[in-house]
């Protein structure tokens, strides 16, 4: 990442980095695990789960 960031300014260009780290959810479990939680937060998501099958 920061050999990127490194050549962007060394070419004199700008611009953004995003780095995306996941991890397991296991401090999560009141939350990203429970189905009535992610219902209340985000609304149903059969649709999606069924297109996923």
């Amino acid at each position: 990442m920061m050999q990127v960031a490194k050549r962007i300014r060394s070419q004199g260009e700008q611009g953004s980095l995003l780095m995306l780290m996941g991890n397991s959810g296991e401090r999560y479990p009141d939350s990203y695990y429970d189905e009535n939680w992610v219902a209340r937060q985000f609304g149903g998501i059969g649709r999606w789960q069924r297109e996923l099958e």
